[in-house]
């Protein structure tokens, strides 16, 4: 058998250590790989040549080549599903470590 004791945190005087509230670096702006409707893929605004996943992975390393990006993924709300996994897949690969998809704020009827 073990047991223990835990010390409350709150009752204990600390001394921080001090640092600059500004952000050291400044973070480049994402990628942003669109998907249309019909299932067509846009990196930064550039048309990729086909829909094959290593034409994506691909095309994301390569923007990935100059800097440590994330990447913003704006499918159309018509999107074949098989799409936007092709997507995410492909950005996995290419060591995307920061992923986000866009949404818009659901109007209320």
């Amino acid at each position: 058998m073990v047991t223990t004791t835990f010390i409350r945190e709150g009752d204990l005087e600390l001394n921080l250590p001090e640092a600059s509230l500004e952000p050291s670096e400044t973070l480049a702006e994402p990628l942003e790989l669109v998907i249309n409707a019909q299932g067509d893929y846009f990196l930064d605004g550039q048309a990729l040549v086909n829909r094959q996943a290593r034409t994506v992975r691909l095309a994301i390393e390569q923007a990935l080549s100059t800097a440590e990006r994330g990447l913003v993924v704006r499918a159309d709300a018509a999107t074949p599903h098989q799409a936007v996994v092709t997507a995410l897949d492909a950005a996995g690969q290419a060591g995307v470590q920061q992923i986000s998809i866009a949404t818009v704020p659901q109007e209320n009827d």
